[in-house]
């Protein structure tokens, strides 16, 4: 992928998907947070994991709906792609953002606010994994 500051910025190029084509299907709570926690090891760092964490904690007072069937493939497939990626390339914190992101999944298909907590989980996780590491 190329980077362009608009469409394209590196921090979220690293993917072999960008997060837009996750978080266009999400809440806008939900899709916040997902950009945040998948951005933060290449640009906002801890500021960007709070700042999920800030989302995830509004989704929480207000969970959204479980997606329909059409969405909720085309989210599962991304997420899919993502987590192969971070397996296979093992960037730092990746076991954290792949844990979120199925998190996400089973959220979307269910929506059971008992992954949102799983979620925090591993976004409060990788945030101090990330401050632990400076």
């Amino acid at each position: 992928m190329s980077d362009h500051p608009i469409t394209a910025p590196a921090h979220y190029t690293v993917y072999p998907v960008q997060p837009i084509e996750i978080t266009r299907h999400l809440s806008f709570c939900l899709g916040n947070a997902v950009k945040y926690a998948l951005r933060a090891p290449y640009k906002g760092k801890a500021e960007d994991l709070q700042k999920a964490l800030q989302y995830l904690e509004w989704e929480e007072e207000a969970p959204s709906r479980p997606l329909d069937a059409k969405a909720h493939r085309a989210v599962a497939e991304k997420i899919g792609d993502v987590c192969l990626f971070l397996a296979e390339k093992q960037p730092r914190y990746s076991w954290f953002q792949a844990a979120f992101l199925e998190y996400v999944g089973f959220f979307v298909f269910s929506g059971d606010a008992e992954y949102i907590r799983g979620m925090r989980s591993a976004v409060e996780a990788m945030l101090e994994a990330m401050e632990g590491a400076s």
